[in-house]
């Protein structure tokens, strides 16, 4: 057997130190990095979400006590904690912070409770230890969700039906209500003239049932004719046995107003107020010839204008052209018909346009005749001719136009056998 030299074994001994060296730091190593790996995999981020305020954390306690600890968060005794774990491990909480919320029942002194957003209404009620009764009222919504400063009412009302503007609804309001209280609660306009069929002043109970009837009233005018009469006249200026048209008849026309009760829509009571003649009616002349014959038709044609001169007709034949009680020719552009009166002044007086007063002068309402326009006026019975004027004044009368003309007379006598009636104001071009 062969024997190694001392220097030989000296080195195989050497080399055989550094090997176990090499594998003690290998396996310190790796007992290192498994330590690490086990740290990582026991800790987990945190994200702690308080009101507006969110922090973050790298945690190994699974304790939440312990993470709000060290994240330097503080609750109250009445703040809650949601917890949600996502699927990465890590953890979200979210801190609900308790505030004030009121609970009045039947408007007597508030219940302050301490409760968070995660409640709702009727959480808060159950907390407070109400009894919620048949027909309560709470307000808001018992599934609303708690704000802070959040007032919850909770009232007893009772049960009406009540019937208005043609629809049957019901509602609950407050069991001490009268009927006009519970009108206004529910926001039902109540007029003057409404009809409601329950006291006012009754209070309301449970079940009640009432009525608002609207009543209202409305004035309506509706015009009506006036027929004319057919009068006859005989005359020898015609042959016997013929007839001639010696004033064509033309229908009136008059204005009658109403003043109707409305009650929910219908009309229960019409009621004639006034009747106003807007148009006399005109009536028709009829002349029957008693005369022998050969008469000319030129006799015949002045035999009607002597008869319409003295009667104090006018020739008027609604063509704009009518002939005055001298027989001249007068064109005019429109007529009125109404209610004239007469009045007088002193010597030298004036009228509102300062022109002097005196016959000729007439009042009118300068809305509906300018001043300055010429006329030519009759009564409607044809048995007055004031003859031409000018419109130069006014009055109340005429203003509120009861009358449509004020004639100026020179005397008061004259006045007083005028007195008040129907007139046909000309409308002269």
């Amino acid at each position: 057997m062969r024997l190694l030299s001392e220097e030989k074994i000296k080195n195989a001994l050497k080399g055989s130190i550094n090997i176990k060296r090499i594998t003690a730091i290998t396996v310190m190593g790796l007992i290192c990095l498994a330590s690490v790996f086990s740290v990582f995999a026991l800790s987990r981020k945190v994200t702690v979400v308080d009101g507006d305020n969110v922090f973050s954390l790298i945690t190994m306690s699974n304790n939440v006590k312990k993470i709000l600890e060290q994240a330097g968060i503080e609750l109250d005794e009445n703040d809650t904690i949601t917890s949600i774990e996502e699927n990465d491990l890590s953890l979200e909480l979210i801190i609900n912070r308790a505030f004030d919320v009121q609970i009045k029942v039947d408007g007597e002194e508030d219940i302050v409770l301490k409760l968070t957003r995660e409640n709702t209404v009727y959480d808060a009620i159950i907390a407070a230890g109400v009894n919620i009764e048949e027909n309560y009222f709470i307000s808001p919504d018992v599934n609303t969700l708690l704000d802070p400063g959040m007032k919850i009412s909770v009232e007893k009302r009772c049960k009406i039906v009540i019937t208005a503007d043609g629809r049957t609804e019901e509602y609950f309001v407050p069991e001490d209500s009268t009927v006009l209280h519970a009108i206004i609660f529910t926001d039902i306009p109540l007029y003057s003239e409404d009809v409601v069929s329950a006291d006012l002043n009754e209070k309301v109970s449970n079940g009640m049932s009432f009525s608002i009837e609207r009543i209202g009233y409305k004035n309506s005018i509706v015009t009506e004719v006036i027929p004319f009469e057919r009068i006859t006249k005989k005359t020898n200026l015609l042959d016997e046995g013929t007839t001639k048209v010696a004033v064509k008849g033309k229908n009136g026309k008059k204005e009658i107003f109403t003043k109707e009760t409305v009650i929910d829509g219908k009309v229960i009571i019409s009621e004639k107020i006034k009747t106003r003649v807007i148009a006399q009616p005109v009536n028709e002349v009829i002349l029957v010839g008693i005369g022998k014959s050969g008469r000319t038709m030129q006799i015949i044609s002045a035999a009607s204008d002597i008869e319409s001169k003295a009667s104090g007709n006018l020739a008027d034949n609604d063509n704009g052209v009518l002939t005055d009680s001298k027989g001249r020719t007068i064109e005019y552009k429109s007529k009125l018909t109404g209610k004239g009166t007469a009045y007088t002044a002193e010597e030298n007086a004036k009228t509102s346009t300062g022109k002097i007063a005196k016959r000729g002068i007439v009042a009118v309402d300068p809305k509906i005749i300018p001043y300055g326009t010429k006329l030519y006026i009759k009564s409607a019975d044809g048995k007055f001719i004031y003859g031409y004027a000018e419109a130069g004044d006014t009055g109340g009368a005429l203003r509120s136009r009861r009358v449509i003309v004020d004639l100026y007379m020179n005397t008061e006598n004259e006045c007083f056998n005028f007195g008040r009636r129907e007139v046909i104001v000309y409308i002269l071009k």
